[in-house]
């Protein structure tokens, strides 16, 4: 008696037509000769390895030597805003690269690196020289510093930083 049994799993898996089972006496007698499961000669699967031409990276990204990194971005921090002795915002979390960007709300303010109304010397308004004299700078003055390091960078203003007014990067 010879049986064909055809398995829709194994047609699917290899593509061939259904396997032969040959039986030579009762049902626990079987010997099989299954299909063939070495895939065809000319299987192939095509592989475009070219982005489409109309493909744009997101805005916040560029392209460095075929390696996207994000872009650096320039971070606004109000100085005196509202004739207060606070930095708005107080406190930021920015990535290496980016830049912190302080413009003046009103007069009679610094901008100076470091804690307690000491000076690091790391960075300080208008132009990161001497920083322990705290040159004071009027309404509308600016000032940016690039952060090329990871790190925390507490700031005060030098006049005012017994009031309070005080602020601090963080770098990541």
């Amino acid at each position: 008696m010879r049986t064909t049994i055809c398995a829709a799993a194994l047609l699917t898996l290899v593509g061939s037509g259904c396997g032969d089972t040959t039986t030579t006496g009762g049902a626990d007698d079987l010997t099989a000769s299954g299909p063939d499961l070495r895939p065809p000669a000319d299987l192939s699967v095509p592989v475009d390895l070219e982005p489409p031409a109309d493909l744009e990276p997101p805005e916040d990204l560029v392209s460095t030597d075929d390696l996207a990194v994000a872009k650096p971005k320039t971070w606004q921090v109000a100085v005196g805003p509202m004739n207060s002795l606070t930095f708005a915002p107080a406190a930021l979390n920015i990535k290496v690269g980016d830049s912190v960007k302080w413009t003046w709300a009103g007069g009679g303010h610094t901008v100076t690196s470091g804690m307690n109304g000491v000076a690091d010397n790391k960075f300080c308004s208008p132009a990161d020289m001497n920083c322990a004299k705290g040159a004071t700078s009027n309404a509308a003055a600016t000032y940016t510093h690039t952060f090329k390091a990871v790190g925390a960078f507490p700031y005060f203003c030098l006049p005012h930083a017994n009031a309070g007014m005080t602020g601090s990067i963080t770098v990541k």
